[in-house]
Formats: structure tokens, C-alpha cells, sequence
């Protein structure tokens, strides 16, 4: 192959100074013999990379670490990712990359995670048989669950969880939302506004699952949240007889994956974490991370919800073709992140005696999270609690600070604290207008018109500081022990039948101070 690039011509002679590299020089090219500009050229799971010039050419190495790989390959957007096999002899390569369908075929069958969607269909293989690890870890996330999660389903349609008539569908019995849009999108495209996840069936209840994510090329963002989930997704499925899958790796061949570096980056999540109500951005997860430290540093939703795995391995099996791969190439598929306290929020109390007050100070900082604290349904709160005792484990009487709003609940209101939420108030009363609605509730659903009336929960790197000043006996000379504690509840107390539940998660500090 003649090299005609003075780039190419450059790097060839690079590269073949290089210990025990051996330089391939090549062409990508489309279906019709034109070059294709810009293509990611690689030798297989490897560090060697390129990209082609503006002939389409490209020179890369490999070396003696490298024989695990069977191709030299290229991808880029629009296409299906291309490559020529690697042989000992080999020193020139040319690669065709053939043209993904520029439309989305709406008549595709799903690939079910965990059996076949359709009998004696080759390209309908579970998704488990060749990615049995993932298929676990999914298994466990709410993705896989969050088309039949029954907090959903009740706060949907009714039922035990919460109090009578709160649900969505008896607040608009003649409407079911957006709801299906992000919970369960394989139901949702049929008819995004018109699908009830109550009557889901089949694939469509295995909620966000793989196949849904693995044939979006691409998503949009809108800062207002009016087009949630699918809405935003643009989905671009194979006809009959044809396959194809879109992942981060430009270099996963001879299987039909098309390269989708969106997929990698936080906007591929944006969809189902930037939803409205009413004109209310009530799921504000992507908005938050936008704004944060951590979009600027570019550290990814996925950085935190996909971490690699601790080693190297292969992320589909021998037997489909995986190689084994860099950990960061090898990505967990439990998207973690429900708890936001254990790798959120650091929680610090410091105090002191001052004449007859014990003066008390507590910091909730959040060190871990690239979004707020709580973040996602605005259901989700945290409560602080501050507590103090005498040596005699007599509680000490608040004389100055904040206490714990009423929203909280009969458990914990009132009690020196503060409370983290995005409350919603509602923008109508819903008493007595039909058979069935419930009372005024606050705060409000955010799947009624409502407002936001007060947001206290803490950003990215964020801090609240909050001081307490209790009573104290002076002539008391034994130890006071001061108690912090934060606890995540998933829903507030006033929607829920007994009004009680235990919180998700707490977190505790505890220190003594001496006279």
C-alpha cells in the first residue's frame, strides 16, 4: 500500500522506531470506496489508537503485548464499527465500514435480558448468554425493576402504600402521563403518553433494560424537562434479519456494534434525569450535575453509576468473542446510587460548653455526590437530627437553632434538626371536586399542578452548617453527649397509609464534651 500522507509518512517512521512495534499502515473507506474522515482506528483492546486523516489513511502499532487482539478496527459514528484480521505478515489493512439504517425500524422486537424474545431467532439470543456478568449486575439495579417497583405502581394507580386517592390515575382517571416515558420505555414508545405501566407485558416489564440503552445512538437535553425519557432518546433499531447494538467501544468487532461515544458521556442519562411536571423540573439529577464542579472536571454520571471493575476481564464471553480488556473498559452495570448518605454526605458535629449553654454546631457536607443531596424523585428527603444528654442521659432543652419542619412528620418534627427536600405546594385543591380525590396534602405530589416553594437540599460540594444552643445545668460538672444523626426517608410520612417508614439509610455521629 502506498503512502501518500505527509502525516501518515510522519508516523510511520515514529512508529517504527519504537521497541518491538510493528507499524500498519491503512485505509478506512465507506460501502462506495470514499474515505471516511475522522473514523477511530485501533488495534484491538489495546492502547494503540488513531484516527484516520482527511484520505481516510492511517498508520498504527502493535506490539508483542498486544496478541491477544485479533483485529485492527475502526469505528465512527453513523456506521457500524469495521476491521481486518491480524496476522503475523500482515503490515497493510483496509477497512469498510458499512452505514447504519438512517431510520429507526418501530416494528423492531426486543431483546429480552434474560430469555429469547422470539423462538429459533438467531439475533434475538438473550442478552445474559454472552454477558452474564452484567446481566447479574443489572439484575440487581433498579433499572431492571423499575417497571414493576410497587411504590411506582401504587403512587401510579393506587394502592397499600400510600394514603387513598393520592395515586395519579385518581387525581386524572382519564389520563396516564408521562410516567411509562422513563420507567418503561419499551411500552412508552408504542404511545408515550398512552401507555399505563399497569398493563405492561412481556420484555416491556423488564424496565430500563439492555437492549433499550443498546440501541439509542443518541439523546437530546431540554433544560425545562418537558420531554422526558424516550421522548429524548433517539432510537435507531435494526429491520428483520439484521443486527446491531451501540456501546462506547469503537473497537468491538467482528460483532455488529456501532461506535456511540454519547453513551459515555452524562446527556445519554439526561432523559430519565431531567423529567417535568406543570412546567416544574421535578427529577433535576442531570440540571444539578450541569451546574456542579464535577461537569467542569468532566466527571460523568457514569464516573460515579458505572465504575469500573476492580481488574481487567471481559465483559462479553470467550465463547461470543470478549477479549479481556482494561478495567476501564469494563464498566459495572449495577447503577448504584439510591443511598445517598454512604458515599454523599460527610456528617461532622463539633461543641462546647459556653456559661449555661452548650453551643453546638453540625456541618453536612457533600463531598461524594456530583448532583444535590437528595436528589432524583422529590420524594426523597433527608432529616438531621441533633440531639444532647446530661451524664445523667437527661435530655437538654433547645434554646436557640432550627428544628425539624412539620413536613417531616409526627416522628421527628419539631425537633432540633433541619429538613433537606424540594418541597412542592399545590397550585389547586383537590378536595371535594370528585368522588374519590383526596385533601389537600402537603407537601403536594409533583404529579399535580403545584409549585416549588422551598428547595434546602445541599449541592455539589456544598456545605450546611447549622448551630443549636441547649440548656445546661452550671454547676453540672459530668460529660454531655451530643448525637447527630441523618436519616434518608424515600417518601414523606403524610403520603404514606401509616404514616411511618423507615428511613433508607442513616448516618450517626456522636461526641462527648466536658464541662
Amino acid at each position: 500500500m502506498r503512502i501518500t500522507s505527509r502525516s501518515a509518512l510522519i508516523s510511520f517512521w515514529l512508529i517504527s522506531q519504537a521497541e518491538g512495534a510493528e507499524p500498519i499502515v491503512g485505509v478506512v473507506v465507506d460501502a462506495n470506496g470514499a474515505p471516511v474522515v475522522g473514523a477511530r482506528v485501533k488495534v484491538q483492546a489495546s492502547g494503540a489508537e488513531t484516527t484516520t486523516g482527511a484520505d481516510g489513511r492511517f498508520v498504527v502499532s502493535r506490539t508483542p503485548a498486544d496478541a491477544p487482539a485479533k483485529y485492527v478496527t475502526a469505528g465512527k459514528v453513523g456506521y457500524l464499527n469495521g476491521g481486518c484480521a491480524l496476522r503475523a505478515e500482515r503490515r497493510t489493512c483496509s477497512i469498510t465500514l458499512k452505514k447504519l439504517p438512517a431510520r429507526d425500524f418501530v416494528g423492531y422486537a426486543w431483546t429480552h435480558p434474560r430469555r429469547p424474545s422470539v423462538p429459533h431467532d438467531a439475533t434475538k439470543q438473550p442478552c445474559r448468554d454472552c454477558h452474564p456478568r452484567q446481566f447479574i449486575e443489572w439484575r440487581r439495579s433498579t433499572h431492571a425493576t423499575s417497571g414493576v417497583n410497587r411504590a411506582f405502581l401504587d403512587a401510579f394507580s393506587g394502592g397499600p402504600t400510600f394514603v387513598k386517592g393520592l395515586d395519579f390515575k385518581t387525581s386524572f382517571p382519564a389520563s396516564n402521563g408521562n410516567c411509562a416515558t422513563c420507567h418503561v420505555p419499551a411500552q412508552a414508545l408504542k404511545d408515550p403518553f398512552g401507555a399505563n405501566p399497569t398493563r405492561a407485558r412481556g420484555v416491556e416489564r423488564a424496565g430500563v433494560f439492555c437492549d433499550v440503552c443498546h440501541k439509542t445512538a443518541d439523546t437530546e437535553t431540554n433544560a425545562d424537562g418537558s420531554r422526558p425519557g424516550v421522548l429524548s432518546m433517539r432510537f435507531v433499531r435494526p429491520r428483520p434479519g439484521e443486527k446491531h447494538f451501540f456501546g462506547p467501544l469503537a473497537d468491538v468487532f467482528p460483532r455488529p456494534n456501532a461506535y456511540s461515544p454519547a453513551s459515555r458521556e452524562s446527556r445519554f442519562c439526561a432523559p430519565c434525569h431531567n423529567g417535568g411536571f406543570w412546567n416544574n423540573v421535578a427529577y433535576s439529577e442531570f440540571a444539578e450535575w450541569s451546574t456542579s464542579d464535577y461537569a467542569r472536571r468532566g466527571i460523568t454520571c457514569q464516573s460515579c453509576h458505572m465504575k469500573p471493575h476492580a481488574e481487567s476481564g471481559r465483559f462479553a464471553t470467550r465463547k461470543s468473542g470478549g477479549l479481556v480488556r482494561p478495567a476501564s473498559e469494563n464498566r459495572m452495570h449495577d447503577f448504584p446510587g439510591t443511598s445517598l448518605l454512604g458515599t454523599g454526605a460527610v456528617l461532622t458535629v463539633t461543641a462546647h460548653v459556653d456559661g449555661d449553654r452548650l453551643r453546638v454546631t453540625v456541618r453536612v457536607h457533600n463531598r461524594g455526590a456530583g448532583h444535590h443531596i437528595p436528589t432524583g424523585s422529590p420524594a426523597r428527603n433527608v432529616v438531621l437530627t441533633v440531639a444532647a444528654k446530661d451524664a445523667k442521659g437527661k435530655p437538654l432543652k433547645l434554646v436557640e437553632g432550627p428544628i425539624v419542619p412539620t413536613w417531616v412528620g409526627d416522628a421527628l418534627a419539631g425537633m432540633p434538626g433541619r429538613g433537606f427536600a424540594k418541597i412542592f405546594a399545590g397550585a389547586v385543591s383537590y378536595e371535594g371536586k370528585t368522588r374519590g380525590r383526596s385533601a389537600a396534602i402537603h407537601p403536594a405530589p409533583y404529579w399535580r399542578p403545584a409549585n416549588i416553594v422551598a428547595d434546602t437540599r445541599i449541592a455539589a460540594n456544598a456545605t450546611d452548617v447549622s448551630t443549636y444552643a441547649f440548656a445546661r445545668a452550671v454547676r453540672s460538672d459530668g460529660p454531655i453527649v451530643v448525637t447527630a444523626q441523618l436519616r434518608h426517608f424515600r417518601f414523606y410520612a403524610a403520603w404514606l397509609k401509616n404514616r411511618k417508614m423507615k428511613p433508607a439509610a442513616v448516618m450517626e455521629r456522636a461526641i462527648v464534651v466536658s464541662p
